[in-house]
């Protein structure tokens, strides 16, 4: 997750390097293969560990620059895409030409924005808006694979964020998150359900450093309804990342339609805790999770 976020804080830093360049250099009619040539080699200096490819470079009105089949990979034994956008845009924003870019994105089927400007000081990069629409998780391959586990859905996401200039460390992070019509291998079953689907889950998620604070979070589908809240700390790699979090599942009706049994035993923990709300614990890591019922 580290790494990842670093690597966003070196692609803006690339956006931001070359778009007055690219700009100029267009519009002289600077032979175009050249420039795409050009450009996927700042990228690689800046990102050593990724290889860069693009199918195109283009100005669009009113004034964006245009980075078609935008194509990350990773290198040095660590293969496997880790972005694709069919087509991302960079403009200037009017109201604050020396300081500030608007990004979009049709990346994974969705329909992103980001607002990328410079603090006060000039010493942090503040992300002013970040929105997430329908992110095809599906679609997203490396998020599963560093997750080692199958997940699907559409995400949606706002917030805002403060990447560090010097060393392009994320700072901080907040966002409200939300996915739908969408699944979760889990590595041990939970009541007796080896998939959690994830008809609609949310939750508020802050990052400070290595520390994702979730709060308010939420799942819902037609077995269960659960909520719960803690932080995850991040390592490197991602699956030794370690879990705190606690919540409660209330089971619903469907759950027991074809298991008479589970419908026993969860009778029984129900009438130990004195609700129907079961409470839970998920402690691990994100590579080893683990889950018990408790208080």
């Amino acid at each position: 997750m580290a790494a990842l976020s670093r690597q966003t804080a070196y692609w803006f830093s690339v956006v931001l390097y070359t778009i007055l360049l690219a700009g100029v250099l267009l519009y002289l009619r600077f032979p175009a293969e050249k420039f795409r040539l050009f450009v996927q080699n700042v990228v690689e200096d800046r990102l050593p560990e990724i290889s860069c490819s693009i199918g195109a470079i283009g100005v669009s009105w009113p004034p964006a620059l245009e980075f078609r089949e935008l194509r990350l990979a990773g290198t040095q034994g660590k293969g496997g895409i880790v972005f694709v956008d069919p087509r991302l845009t960079v403009a200037p924003v009017w109201s604050s030409l020396s300081s500030a870019v608007a990004i979009t994105s049709a990346a994974y089927g969705g329909n992103h924005r980001l607002l990328v400007g410079v603090s006060d000081d000039d010493s942090n990069v503040d992300l002013r808006l970040i929105e997430i629409k329908a992110l095809n998780l599906a679609e997203f391959e490396s998020f599963g694979r560093k997750l080692d586990r199958r997940i699907t859905g559409f995400l949606d996401a706002q917030g805002t964020a403060v990447v560090a200039r010097e060393g392009l460390g994320l700072l901080r992070l907040e966002a409200d998150v939300a996915i739908s019509d969408g699944e979760m291998a889990l590595k041990r079953p939970i009541l007796e359900l080896d998939t959690l689907m994830l008809e609609t889950g949310s939750a508020s998620v802050t990052v400070n450093g290595q520390v994702v604070a979730i709060s308010e979070g939420k799942v819902e589908n037609q077995s269960i309804s659960a909520a719960f809240a803690g932080r995850v700390t991040l390592a490197e790699p991602l699956l030794a990342g370690t879990i705190n979090l606690e919540g409660t599942i209330t089971p619903r009706p469907t759950l027991f339609q074809q298991n008479r049994q589970l419908k026993v035993i969860v009778s029984r923990m129900q009438k130990r805790y004195d609700t129907e709300a079961l409470p839970f614990v998920v402690g691990g890591t994100v590579g080893r999770p683990t889950f018990v019922f408790e208080r």
